[in-house]
This record gives structure tokens, sequence and C-alpha cells, in this order.
């Protein structure tokens, strides 16, 4: 039987993978959000077998891990952001290394390419 004690440290557990997460979207690195997933799943089905009374004092543990996931959904779209932009720019230097190619073979002596 599954007792607050273990829902409240795999609530833990969840926590201290977000936070996790965060520093390393933080540190402008990828991140791998696999394990979080059964660790999250695994403490809702736990949630769903305590009684009612014990459900409700997990409410404000709860709040705190959907404001958690909310700060890495903003990390990680600023990290989208950043990688975009670093494609963007990425694209328009390989454009103009192309087109200045293009142009200095066309000026060779001759007019030959």
């Amino acid at each position: 039987m599954t007792t607050l004690a273990d829902v409240t440290a795999e609530l833990d557990r969840a926590a201290r993978l977000i936070g996790a997460a965060r520093d390393v979207v933080g540190g402008g690195k990828a991140v791998d959000l696999s394990g979080l997933d059964d660790v999250v799943m695994e403490a809702c089905g736990n949630i769903a077998a305590l009684p009612e009374e014990q459900r409700q004092t997990l409410k404000p543990v709860l709040i705190s891990l959907i404001d958690s996931l909310n700060g890495l959904v903003q990390a990680l779209n600023v990290q989208r952001g950043e990688i975009a932009a670093d494609i963007r720019d990425v694209n328009s230097r390989s454009q103009a290394t192309a087109a200045y190619g293009k142009g200095a073979a066309s000026a060779k002596p001759g007019g030959r390419k």
C-alpha cells in the first residue's frame, strides 16, 4: 500500500528532476526529460490511491510542482528561440558564402567559370 510519505518522496524526486533540467537548460545544453514522465505518472497513480484527506494535503506541493514545470517550459522556450536564431544566422552566412563563391567563380580571367 502506498503511503503519503511515499508519494511525497516521489513528488520531491520530480521537483529535483525539474530543477536539474532547468539548470541544464539555463546552461544552454540539451536535456533529456524522458525519466520525468515516469516519475510523474507513478506519483499521480499513487496519489489517486491515497485517502481524500491525504490527497488534499498534497495540493500545495502539486501547485509548486506545476509552477516549476511552467518555469521549465519558459526556459525551454527561451532555449528554442536562441537555437532558432543561431540556425537563421548560420543559414544567412551559408547563403552569403555561397553567393560570394559564385561571384568569385564568374570573375575569373577570360570569363570562364
